[in-house]
C-alpha cells in the first residue's frame, strides 16, 4: 500500500484480499459499507486491529466458502485466530471417517473402509454404491506447509501432483461415464518422497448403477444431484 492511502482505501484493500482468499459473496456490499464510513471511523477501525486477513468481526454476516466474516463498523473488532491448515485437514479426515453416506445401512469391511449401498430414487437408476477408504499414520510429523498445499489442491478440484518440503502430494478427481454406470472418484494422498507407501490416503468413490444406457432428463438431473451431494459430504 502507498503511504498516503486513505484509511477507507486501506480497509477496502483488506476486504479485497479476504475476497481473493475466501470468495465473499457480497463483496460489493461490503465495499459500499466502507464507503459510507467517515475517514475518522475507518482510521479508528484500523487502529483497533492488527492488519491480518481472516479475522472475524461482529454482527453483519457475509458468507464465504467454509467461513463466516461478521462485520460491524460501529463496534470494536473481536479477534479469532485463523484455523491452522493441519487442524482443517484433520477435520476433513475425521469427517470422511464419520459422515453419513446416505439413507439406510452401511457396512465397515475393515478399519478405515466403509461401504454404503442405497436404492435409486429415480426410475432408471438401480442403486448407488458409496465407499470410503482411509489410511493415516505419522500425521503429527508432517509439516504445516504440506497441509496448506493439499488443502489448496482440494479447493481447486483438479487432478494435481506436487512436491512440498520432501513430501509428494496428490489430489485426484475423476468422473467416468459408462453405458450402465457413472463413477465419481476422489483421491487424496500424502507420502514421504523416496519412501514406499502413503502416510495419508483418502479414497472416496461413488458408483451409480443405471438400468439401461438410455438417459432421460430425470436420470441426468438425478446423477448430477448425486454427484453434488457426494462431493458436499466431504468438501463443505
Amino acid at each position: 500500500m502507498i503511504e498516503d492511502e486513505s484509511c477507507k482505501e486501506k480497509l477496502k484493500n483488506i476486504f479485497r484480499t479476504i475476497h481473493k482468499k475466501h470468495t465473499l459473496i457480497n463483496i460489493n456490499k461490503i465495499l459500499n459499507d466502507v464507503d459510507r464510513l467517515t475517514e475518522e471511523a475507518a482510521c479508528r477501525i484500523l487502529e483497533n486491529r492488527e492488519l491480518e486477513v481472516g479475522r472475524i468481526w461482529k454482527n453483519q454476516i457475509a458468507s464465504t466458502k467454509g467461513k463466516t466474516f461478521q462485520l460491524d463498523f460501529n463496534q470494536p473488532m473481536i479477534e479469532e485466530k485463523e484455523q491452522k491448515c493441519k487442524e482443517r485437514f484433520i477435520q476433513l479426515l475425521e469427517n470422511a471417517k464419520s459422515v453419513k453416506l446416505g439413507d439406510g445401512k452401511e457396512s465397515q469391511k475393515s478399519q478405515g473402509y466403509r461401504v454404503h449401498r442405497m436404492e435409486g430414487k429415480v426410475s432408471g437408476i438401480n442403486s448407488v454404491l458409496r465407499t470410503t477408504a482411509i489410511l493415516e499414520k505419522d500425521i503429527e510429523q508432517i509439516p504445516e506447509e504440506v497441509f496448506c498445499k493439499i488443502l489448496e489442491m482440494i479447493d481447486k478440484k483438479e487432478t494435481l501432483s506436487v512436491k512440498v518440503k520432501g513430501y509428494v502430494l496428490i489430489f485426484i478427481m475423476a468422473n467416468r461415464v459408462f453405458n450402465r454406470r457413472d463413477e465419481l472418484d476422489y483421491g487424496i494422498y500424502i507420502m514421504k518422497e523416496g519412501s514406499e507407501g502413503d502416510l495419508i490416503s483418502i479414497m472416496l468413490t461413488q458408483t451409480i448403477y443405471k438400468s439401461s444406457p438410455t438417459q432421460n432428463a430425470n436420470i441426468q438431473n438425478e446423477i448430477k444431484r448425486l454427484r453434488e451431494e457426494f462431493t458436499n459430504l466431504f468438501f463443505r
